[in-house]
């Protein structure tokens, strides 16, 4: 049998949807998720080790797989804007 697949996004809603799964993932968790089943996953600055090659793209899907479990799982992730926050121009 199979399975209705949902539709992807139109191009004329692309930057609704990004904002939708981005942005506003945060203020979901805040209201969805307690912040004592906290989970940080920390990555190494991109390609220091040499060129780019396959084992960066795999890391990166890696990474990105792992964190999809955990939300599904039920654990809270801090916004990257309270991890790594941006300088402010003076």
């Amino acid at each position: 049998m199979l399975t209705r697949r949902r539709p992807r996004p139109l191009a004329q809603t692309r930057d609704q949807y990004i904002q939708r799964c981005a942005d506003d993932f945060y203020k979901w968790q805040a209201t969805h998720r307690p912040a004592d089943n906290e989970f940080l996953l920390h990555d190494g600055p991109p390609y220091a080790n040499g060129d780019l090659h396959a084992g960066h793209a795999l890391n990166k899907i890696l990474k990105d797989i792992i964190l999809r479990v955990k939300v599904q799982q039920g654990a809270h992730f801090p916004p990257p804007s309270l991890l790594y926050p941006r300088p402010q121009p003076s």
